[in-house]
């Protein structure tokens, strides 16, 4: 999902398995409330530089490995 000119001020994306990847990345005018729900998936999110992120993320099945 390719986000990054978008003006978006919520997202919500589910699934189950297999692998997203989100680009949120571009120049945001304005707070993005993200959640990303993957049962058995892999998620990779790129965010914006500069911008202050806080992050809830949790394992289930598979691991949380953050990376920049």
């Amino acid at each position: 999902m390719k986000l990054r000119e978008v003006n978006l001020k919520q997202l919500r994306v589910e699934i189950g398995v297999g692998q997203v990847n989100v680009d949120l990345t571009g120049d945001r005018k304005a707070d993005l409330n993200v959640e990303i729900h993957a049962a058995s998936a892999q998620a990779n999110i790129r965010l914006p530089k500069n911008v202050g992120v806080t992050v809830d993320a949790k394992g289930g099945i598979g691991a949380v490995t953050p990376t920049a």
